[in-house]
């Protein structure tokens, strides 16, 4: 038996391919799962699926499951097994041949980084240790709260000496994952730094005072989802200007309406720190 199929199933359209090899896929969830006659139809429901990066399927009951990248662990080879595992990889060729030779082994599906080698393994790019995926309009993103156990001045070069950036936030699930974890914290700790500045015209002695913020880069584009803690934005502590944006825990319970402008030497006990995952889409 054979290890790697000899049959490479491509899209014409994207010159994404399905390599087919004998084994068993380790996954923590499915994307779907169906009954199909042949390997061939279960690889183009993988290919006609853009979130779909592998499948699984057995010959003996027709059942083919797809799988996108967060839910593939990993592969185990078994030469001498019936059942098949679809690894989705690009071409190397413009005409989208089926030779294996114009497989990359390398690149990315998705916008997510994939390295794939038929003797031993496969593996997709994931978030770095402790950091929790999210999807935004541009690329996937990874989020992590660094907790400080001596309340720091705030300071972005923080985020980069642990080779990420600061990140403010693009969606609702980003904001309820760090309100969860800030309250996972003890009351003490309950002042968190974010990305975000307010815009240089807003104080500008010949301009009105306003309260738009800009990022420190360009992986965060949702500058109006800011939920206004009470009494905030302050704008200044007696001479003090406030023109960065924090995190404040408002009572034991909940955070609603948390964020608030503090000044760039504020003492804080944490920094919410982001790391961007395969291409991203900046146009």
């Amino acid at each position: 038996m054979i290890f790697l199929l000899t049959s490479i199933i491509f899209s014409a359209i994207s010159c994404s391919q399905i390599i087919l090899i004998y084994g068993t896929l380790n996954v923590s969830d499915v994307l779907s799962t169906t009954s199909v006659s042949d390997k061939e139809s279960c690889s183009e429901l993988c290919l006609s699926e853009v979130n779909c990066v592998s499948l699984f399927f057995i010959p003996s009951s027709g059942s083919c499951s797809i799988y996108s990248m967060y839910q593939v662990l990993s592969y185990q080879k078994n030469d001498v097994s019936e059942n098949v595992v679809g690894i989705k990889t690009n071409s190397s060729s413009s005409t989208c041949s089926s030779s294996f030779s114009d497989i990359n082994l390398s690149g990315d599906v998705n916008g997510i980084a994939y390295q794939f080698s038929p003797d031993s393994s496969f593996s997709y790019q994931t978030c770095p240790e402790e950091y929790k995926q999210f999807t935004r309009t541009r690329g996937i993103w990874c989020m992590k709260l660094h907790n400080f156990s001596t309340p720091t001045p705030r300071d972005f070069s923080y985020c980069s000496q642990q080779s990420a950036y600061p990140t403010g936030f693009d969606n609702d699930d980003e904001i309820s994952f760090i309100t969860s974890e800030i309250l996972s914290l003890s009351l003490l700790q309950r002042n968190i730094g974010i990305d975000g500045h307010r815009k240089s015209s807003c104080y500008n002695s010949t301009t009105t005072w306003c309260d738009d913020f800009e990022w420190s880069n360009n992986y965060t584009n949702y500058p109006t989802l800011i939920n206004w803690a009470a009494n905030d934005p302050s704008r200044r502590d007696g001479s003090i200007l406030e023109n960065d944006l924090g995190i404040w825990m408002k009572d034991e319970s909940t955070l609603v309406d948390i964020f608030g402008d503090i000044a760039n030497t504020t003492n804080i006990h944490g920094f919410v720190c982001g790391v961007p995952l395969g291409n991203w889409n900046f146009d």
